[in-house]
């Protein structure tokens, strides 16, 4: 590890300390402190820890400046950080300093070693690192959800993806050149030049919003635009020039990728971009998904074909919905990590004409509430569809109009099903009615209906877990300026 990592571990008994383990190590929690004072580093805001949180009850495990970590509790003692009982029992808070904004993206590169080192640690994946924001909704980590200090979100998840992967730490072999010795700018030609473009082409497989360039060994306007997109993405200061630094970074994240160490799920196809897309967002990554949705199309005519042009219109949150329902996603429209993964996957193996497509036959997964009287929406479309589908075979289940509004025939239809297959007749969908509806309608489609026993039992299934309201305490890292400067 190349940042220095130094321990003040809390004491129990203080305010602050919640005396207690974690239920497990699911999560990275990334915070940004809220404090803007000079002295506001991670040693102090270590001492602040220490002293009780001077009485508040907030705590987290590590802080991260531009020059070093500070750990204040062990990995699996709870820590009150984010403001819910799930987030508190089952994550490790790290906390950036934004009390330096020159040396804010080195504060970051520091704290995305700190989160790849902690993912090594305990066995999780890059999908553990969230934000603060995804516990309790609270604004933070600021800094990186703006963006205006140099390093958004998807950048940071880049950096900890290199690290996690290796190539944050990897020195470049015999066969990279070394630094010249001199910037590399506007104007600049020759061999060092060519040798840089090659290299940024090839990194721009796996970072689409890096442009390709014509490898020429001149360094012009798109030269210098490629180079600012690559120092924006990996937390270096986005001059378009090439120091030292810039230099040593090209080299290492090429090294990575060419080695494998940039993870995708195909070699030229880009990585999660680390943030939600839905409707009103735009961009390359949108126009991508459009592309590959268009795609997939071809083998399941069920998502419509869209215009790609890179906005995320209804048309595209349709075809994302569809594209979800049938690969068994939770059916929001919304393209997170999993559905864009699942989107490069089913595209990969429709791209490489693999044999081993995925089914037709996923389902959507019940959606954790229950259906009931006045519910609308593409849940209940779905169950009226399958409704409609099973009662060829089931004639005294009625025929629905597949409007996705749930009104008094829907009900009937709900509890003459729930009759037939030995379920409590409410006309409600739970858990069990949604899991035996689906199961009948497999049967359908696969013309098994007149062998499906009516008496079937019920799935098993517990009850749904109850939403407590109960919080814990949770942090407020804007503190007083008195407090911190009271070194310990």
């Amino acid at each position: 590890m190349s940042y220095a990592l130094k321990q003040k571990l809390c004491p129990p008994g203080l305010n602050n300390n919640p005396n207690s383990y974690l239920d497990t190590v699911r999560f990275i929690t990334i915070h940004n402190t809220g404090n803007y004072a000079s002295y506001a580093t991670a040693a102090n805001h270590a001492n602040y820890l220490y002293r009780g949180s001077d009485g508040q009850g907030t705590s987290w495990h590590y802080t991260v400046d531009a020059q070093e970590v500070w750990q204040s509790f062990e990995d699996n003692r709870m820590c009150w950080h984010t403001a819910t009982t799930a987030g508190n029992r089952n994550s490790i808070g790290i906390e950036i300093c934004n009390n330096d904004q020159a040396n804010f993206s080195k504060a970051c590169d520091n704290a995305a070693q700190l989160t790849a080192d902690l993912l090594k640690r305990h066995g999780l994946s890059l999908e553990a690192v969230v934000q603060h924001h995804a516990w309790s909704g609270k604004n933070c980590p600021y800094e990186m959800r703006t963006g205006d200090w140099g390093v958004n979100w998807a950048q940071f998840l880049n950096l900890a993806r290199l690290y996690y992967m290796g190539a944050g730490s990897a020195q470049p072999d015999q066969n990279y050149p070394s630094y010249p010795g001199y910037l590399i700018g506007m104007g600049s030609n020759g061999e060092y030049v060519r040798t840089i473009q090659n290299y940024l082409n090839a990194i721009a497989g796996y970072y689409p919003s890096i442009p390709t360039l014509t490898a020429d060994g001149q360094f012009g306007a798109a030269t210098q635009q490629a180079v600012i997109q690559f120092q924006r993405l990996f937390g270096l200061t986005a001059d378009g020039i090439i120091g030292e630094s810039t230099w040593d970074k090209i080299i290492s994240v090429h090294s990575a990728v060419i080695s494998g160490g940039a993870s995708t799920p195909e070699p030229n196809y880009p990585p999660y971009p680390g943030y939600l897309m839905s409707l009103g967002s735009s961009g390359e990554y949108v126009l991508a998904a459009q592309n590959y949705l268009n795609a997939i199309a071809s083998e399941y005519p069920s998502i419509a074909a869209l215009t790609a042009d890179g906005k995320f219109g209804p048309a595209t949150q349709r075809a994302v919905i569809e594209f979800q329902r049938l690969f068994g996603l939770t059916a929001d429209g919304v393209i997170g990590m999993n559905t864009w993964d699942k989107i490069i996957s089913v595209y990969s193996m429709l791209n490489s004409g693999s044999e081993n497509k995925p089914p037709q036959t996923d389902y959507p997964s019940y959606p954790g509430y229950l259906i009931r009287i006045g519910a609308s929406g593409e849940y209940v479309l779905t169950m009226q569809n399958y409704l409609n589908a099973i009662s060829q075979a089931y004639t005294s289940i009625p025929k629905l109009t597949a409007d996705g509004q749930f009104g008094p025939a829907t009900q009937r239809a709900v509890a003459e099903f729930q009759r037939l297959f030995g379920l409590t007749a409410d006309g409600i969908i739970g858990q069990n009615t949604w899991n035996q509806i689906v199961s009948a309608y497999v049967a359908a489609q696969r013309s098994e209906s007149a062998v499906y026993t009516a008496y079937a039992p019920a799935l098993a299934g517990g009850s749904l877990p109850s939403a407590s309201g109960t919080e814990e305490r949770g942090c407020n890292t804007v503190f007083l300026l008195a407090a911190l400067f009271l070194l310990y």
